[in-house]
């Protein structure tokens, strides 16, 4: 990581005793919406298991989305209480910068995979509905989705540990140039990337929804998700928007304005994760349901001749017809006159 010699004659000197620092504020919510996304994980899954019976690949991919979520959150506490990721970059002590910055790489990977799976709970949702409602554009719509996913989620994976040559230069602070992608650079494509995936994958959903012939509790239950999606949607930009102050800021500063974008991506994660935990799972049920229904109701509308047809049946034509009686006679049966 590669912080110019100009950057590092601006700072102050370092205050290890007065220090200013951030409270564990950010912590704090943090762990509360990661519980309630595990209640609201845990009720679902029961649901799904227990009562419905209807546990598929979107519960699966949820599940995957929370251990990345939980380990981002406790790295997040111990850097906050224990690497001193809470104070101005130039009062962190320098033996714990190799290891903080090690910690930040570890953060964005946990979350390109939790954001990742959690997408993709969303969609295999959708692909469940697909066999029932999704007309021919919603389709290609998925599937440029899904496409673009993958095809983001690889590329961020792949800059963050394969780029830098050699590989400890990632975590390294120099004023000398490196092998290395610019850092702030790759922060905020990441974020624009996500964030657009973001209202996709809200918009996408919503649209096919509103196709379903729902009565008005659920089409209410809908557009409070949609409120919410749209809530996530404005929270990624506003973390995208604070990412980008971040990497640009003249000073440096990078330790002290992240504490800024955590507050916004918290809310994009774990409110994401509950937008992804609540969508209704049983409009693919009912809609076939509904299909099968209305399929039954019409196979058991008889006309008069079925019902003729049915009380008195035609008779079976190859059915083999009885012999006659034998005419043969005895002997003695037999007179002459």
């Amino acid at each position: 990581m590669r912080i110019t010699a100009e950057i590092i004659a601006s700072w102050p000197p370092p205050n290890h005793f007065d220090l200013e620092t951030h409270g564990p504020a950010n912590v704090i919510v943090r762990l509360l919406l990661l519980s309630l996304a595990g209640a609201v994980l845990a009720i679902r899954i029961y649901a799904r298991l227990k009562i419905s019976g209807g546990f598929g690949k979107d519960d699966v991919f949820i599940c995957f989305a929370y251990v990345p979520a939980v380990t981002f959150v406790i790295l997040q506490a111990i850097g906050h209480f224990k690497l001193d990721t809470d104070r101005h970059t130039w009062d962190v002590r320098l033996e714990l910068v190799t290891l903080s910055l090690q910690v930040g790489l570890a953060e964005q990977i946990l979350l390109a995979l939790e954001t990742g799976f959690t997408k993709l709970s969303i969609l295999a949702l959708l692909y469940r509905t697909k066999h029932v409602v999704l007309v021919l554009s919603g389709v290609v719509a998925l599937g440029t989705v899904v496409f673009v996913f993958f095809l983001s989620r690889m590329a961020v994976l792949a800059m963050n540990t394969d780029q830098p040559r050699p590989i400890p230069d990632l975590w390294t602070i120099s004023p000398e140039p490196q092998r290395c992608i610019d850092q702030g650079l790759h922060l905020v494509v990441a974020s624009v990337i996500n964030t657009a995936q973001d209202f996709l994958i809200v918009f996408v959903p919503f649209k096919m929804v509103l196709g379903f012939d729902l009565p008005l509790t659920q089409r209410l239950i809908v557009l409070l998700l949609f409120a919410g999606g749209l809530l996530v949607c404005i929270a990624g930009s506003n973390r995208t928007y604070l990412t980008w102050v971040m990497v640009t800021s003249p000073d440096g500063d990078i330790t002290w304005r992240l504490y800024d974008t955590m507050f916004p991506s918290a809310v994009e994660l774990f409110l994401g994760m509950s937008f992804a935990k609540t969508l209704p799972g049983n409009f693919d049920n009912e809609s076939s349901q509904t299909s099968l229904e209305t399929t039954n109701s019409q196979s058991t509308v008889y006309s008069p001749v079925d019902k003729a047809l049915k009380s008195h049946p035609p008779p079976d034509l190859n059915k083999r017809l009885p012999s006659l009686p034998s005419m043969r006679c005895a002997p003695e049966d037999l007179q002459i006159i």
